[in-house]
């Protein structure tokens, strides 16, 4: 019984502290999500800034170059998309208007038989129905603004944070190797320390970490 009660206590408060996690991070959400989209963004343009760092440029011009590229990069992507679609805007309304036309035209025949006074009769209707409805549309117009302008604002916290990410962020990415060392014993850790040393020399970096950290931190 006493086993079966403290089980059940640890689950209790396992389940307690992940809502109480769950309602901290919901709170906290307008800022966790930049700083998740500046590291995804950091993780897909990093090779090309650990790339520029490793000829010899400076972090900050190497973290600037790339994302000038990358916002280069996603206006031409917008760009392709969005010309092709504004070209045939005008063709896509005269398909519209066409086929609203032989739709009537379809109507006003056998077996339907519906006069131009019954569509009228219609289209009134619909149109009050419509003027009914203002409220909702403007609150769910002013809805979907508020998600695009919230979108924008966290793209360009993503973006800046990113530019900060490949300037500084490997300064403070944890090392693995460092961790190993301090858990490994004396031994194991001069003979990682030596190894390191001349991995590091070989490959120019100056850093005194393993091959492995060098890679994020050169």
């Amino acid at each position: 019984m006493r086993t079966t009660a403290r089980v059940s206590a640890e689950l209790l408060l396992i389940l307690a502290m992940l809502a109480v996690a769950l309602w901290v991070l919901g709170r906290m959400w307008p800022i966790v999500w930049p700083l998740i989209v500046g590291l995804l963004l950091t993780t897909l343009t990093w090779p090309a800034a650990r790339f520029l760092r490793r000829h010899g440029w400076p972090p900050a011009l190497a973290a600037a170059v790339v994302t000038v590229a990358f916002l280069l990069a996603v206006t031409g992507i917008v760009a392709l998309i969005a010309v092709p679609m504004s070209s045939q805007t005008d063709e896509l309304t005269d398909g519209v208007l066409e086929g609203i036309e032989r739709l009537r035209e379809w109507a006003a025949g056998p077996p339907l038989n519906i006069d131009d006074a019954q569509v009228t009769g219609a289209l009134d209707s619909a149109m009050a129905r419509i003027q009914d409805s203002v409220g909702s549309m403007v609150t769910a117009v002013a809805s979907g603004v508020g998600t695009v302008v919230n979108g924008v604002v966290t793209a360009v916290l993503g973006v800046f944070l990113m530019f900060f990410f490949l300037k500084d962020g490997p300064r403070f990415l944890p090392s693995p190797c460092a961790a190993g060392r301090r858990l490994a014993p004396s031994s194991a850790r001069r003979r990682s320390s030596d190894c390191s040393t001349r991995s590091s020399s070989a490959s120019g970096c100056g850093s005194w970490t393993c091959p492995w950290c060098c890679r994020w931190r050169c």
